[in-house]
């Protein structure tokens, strides 16, 4: 989903009304925390799928929280909070998250996603940095991160790890480079788990290559959001 249907959306007057209904609802104050809520609180989707980020029809869905602690409900549902001494509400929210998103891939995005330091959205950057980096790639400068894809390198390696390495020796990549093309990777990575859990695209796959090509993208997506974490920090 994009960010400006999500913005209109919030600045939509069944939004805001439906922030006030559930202000109201909890006292102004903080879910968890039991504090009055402050300015900038949030109402929490506690359903990730962005296909049902309009849904407003079940209210019981959504928590007022403030900013901070709804940071902390993000981080904590992505961590082993099972483990964690955790307070009743707390638990609470992130049982009812668990449950609302445990057929769609939306926490495995949230936990990969990336701030890239150049702009994804411009073709003309990503066609100009592959070709810079002599990396196989579509005409929008999508990187082939499957060795099997038509036009893609065929000797290259389908582990994130072993494809930075060999990159960086066939290209001969300074940090910069690497860092760079383990980028672009991942926002290929990306872009092709997302579409690929599409329902219109999901229907033109047999069920078996489906699963198996799923499990590679969730995979990898995984390995190259650690080495980009990584990598920032020997920059």
């Amino acid at each position: 989903m994009r960010y400006n249907s999500r913005n209109e959306f919030r600045n939509s007057e069944e939004w805001r009304n439906f922030r006030c209904q559930k202000a109201e609802e909890q006292n102004y104050l903080d879910f968890i925390t039991g504090e009055p809520l402050k300015d900038n609180w949030n109402l929490h989707h506690c359903c990730l799928d962005h296909s049902k980020y309009f849904d407003i029809s079940n209210p019981d869905n959504f928590v007022c929280l403030n900013k901070k602690t709804h940071n902390k409900i993000h981080s904590l549902f992505l961590d082993d909070w099972k483990n964690m001494d955790l307070d009743e509400n707390t638990v609470k929210v992130l049982t009812k998250m668990e449950k609302l998103n445990q057929n769609n891939i939306e926490p495995l995005l949230f936990s990969c996603h990336i701030e890239y330091t150049f702009d994804h959205t411009n073709k003309l950057v990503t066609q100009t940095l592959t070709k810079k980096l002599n990396i196989p790639c579509d005409k929008w400068g999508m990187v082939y991160w499957n060795p099997k894809t038509p036009g893609a390198d065929k000797t290259q390696p389908l582990d994130s790890y072993q494809w930075a390495v060999y990159m960086a020796k066939k290209n001969n990549y300074n940090k910069q480079n690497m860092f760079e093309a383990i980028e672009l990777r991942h926002l290929c990575l990306y872009s092709s788990l997302k579409n690929l859990v599409r329902p219109e695209i999901k229907a033109k796959w047999n069920p078996n290559f489906y699963n198996s090509t799923k499990a590679t993208l969730e995979t990898e997506l995984k390995n190259t959001t650690k080495l980009i974490l990584k990598w920032k920090n020997q920059l």
